[in-house]
């Protein structure tokens, strides 16, 4: 099992950039126009300031094998409830190799960010909702020993989240939060304590 997941891996770690080399040939995917100036604009959204403070030493994640990682730390210092959590079992990730239906993709949210995790996955994926650039999107090694840094991952998440041919509807990139917060609204609420 876990040789055919280095496999999947290997292949999506191949596949993905090609696809998205691919892709930004066209003019019409032309992110640094206008004032957003989406690509070379600094992130400030909550996952590039996380990143901030751990740079500084002011926050430190712990790795934690047996709980997923960093992925416990993170859903603190990022202030998303475990409780978000929703399994989702389409193949709409970089991770899309890994995910099964004995394996679904855990995605963990509050109102500025979502956290994507698949069991066993040598990574973590976030979309983080920036003032100015609106979905900024990163990739996080889930590797112990060395210092968590945070990937910026413009190319490859907008060939499905923002390109000039959506796959599924415009503005897909906000259908993660729509669909969940939705959702959430048609569970019954726990009263607080």
């Amino acid at each position: 099992m876990k040789s055919t997941r280095r496999v999947a891996i290997a292949v999506a770690s191949m596949f993905v950039p090609m696809l998205a080399f691919a892709a930004f040939q066209s003019p019409s995917f032309d992110y640094d126009h206008g004032p957003i100036a989406y690509m070379s604009t600094p992130a400030s959204d909550p996952i590039a300031k996380l990143q901030t403070r751990m740079d500084s030493g002011d926050v430190r994640l712990q790795f934690d094998p047996e709980r997923g990682g960093y992925l416990p730390a993170l859903l603190h210092e990022l202030n998303i409830p475990r409780t978000s959590q929703s399994l989702v079992f389409s193949k709409t990730s970089l991770q899309l190799f890994l995910i099964a239906p004995e394996t679904p993709r855990a995605i963990y949210f509050n109102d500025n960010l979502y956290v994507g995790a698949v069991q066993g996955s040598p990574m973590l994926e976030f979309a983080s909702i920036d003032p100015k650039l609106g979905a900024v999107f990163y990739t996080l090694t889930q590797k112990e020993g060395d210092p968590p840094k945070f990937e910026r991952e413009s190319l490859a998440c907008l060939l499905c989240h923002d390109s000039a041919e959506p796959i599924r509807s415009p503005a897909s990139w906000r259908s993660p939060f729509l669909q969940i917060k939705m959702a959430m609204r048609l569970l019954p609420r726990e009263p607080a304590p």
